[in-house]
């Protein structure tokens, strides 16, 4: 498990003023509590990287470090930092951003080296504006090759978020492929249905809801995850309208009969 303790938090004057106001404190560093599965409270580490902020981290796993020691690498999607005339992080504007539910994210790395305390970090991809992303959920935990992620739209509308697509990231290969519609189609979040009996990480389906706006109607869409780029392969009309920007997992009918 890893834990987050991120710089941005209430403004106490605004807040004693009887305001609701965030505050981002660039100076202050990200921090990150790595907690072992079957340990101690003494053995959580705790590791410092660039001031950021994220809602949604994708997996986080092991891996050998090359000098005996282990590093866990954890993927996800933090806002993008502006920054002012300097290039410094713009600490007045970034709270902006949220309450003016503007998204603008990317596709990040971080590598906690449990043999030196020290971070590494690096941007995956700054390209492509992708946030909410979802894996195989049997890879949890593990090193996982793709990530799912939701293709971001901008603001232009009152009514948020605008989810207008798909991302697939492959990280052994460093590139992506995206599904986007059109303007007028609205996804939710599309998490991922292994295939019975699936053998590769991405054997199986993203499903998800739709919103057509032009035909005022949503649709449960699934998509063949190793190929999201040829559109959906079945969409199924549902009664009343579901919001765009829906969240929701994927349980497997037979784990439902189980219970857990």
């Amino acid at each position: 498990t890893i834990l987050h303790d991120l710089p941005l938090f209430y403004d106490m004057d605004a807040f004693a003023a009887g305001r609701h106001k965030l505050k981002f404190h660039a100076e202050l560093p990200s921090r990150f509590g790595v907690v072992p599965r079957h340990g101690t409270p003494e053995q959580i580490r705790w590791f410092e990287a660039k001031p950021s902020y994220m809602y949604h981290v994708s997996n986080a796993w092991e891996e050998d470090d090359g000098q005996g020691g282990t590093e866990i690498v954890m993927t996800g999607t933090p806002f993008r930092m502006p920054l002012d005339a300097h290039f410094q992080p713009d600490a007045a504007r970034f709270p902006k951003l949220l309450a003016n539910l503007e998204h603008d994210f990317v596709f990040y790395e971080w590598r906690f080296n449990l043999r030196t305390g020290q971070t590494r970090e690096r941007v995956i991809d700054d390209i492509v504006n992708q946030e909410f992303p979802v894996i195989n959920s049997w890879m949890q935990g593990h090193k996982t090759r793709y990530s799912w992620n939701l293709l971001m739209g901008r603001l232009n509308r009152p009514e948020e978020p605008r989810f207008c697509g798909l991302v697939r990231y492959d990280l052994e290969r460093d590139r992506c492929t995206t599904y986007h519609e059109g303007i007028h189609k609205w996804f939710g979040e599309a998490p991922f249905a292994p295939k019975d009996g699936w053998q590769k990480e991405d054997d199986g389906y993203l499903v998800g809801f739709v919103w057509d706006e032009l035909k005022q109607a949503s649709f449960v869409a699934i998509f063949d995850a190793a190929d999201i780029a040829m559109g959906p392969v079945a969409r199924i009309r549902v009664p009343q309208r579901v919001p765009h920007g829906f969240h929701a997992p994927w349980v497997s009918a037979d784990r439902l009969q189980r219970g857990r």
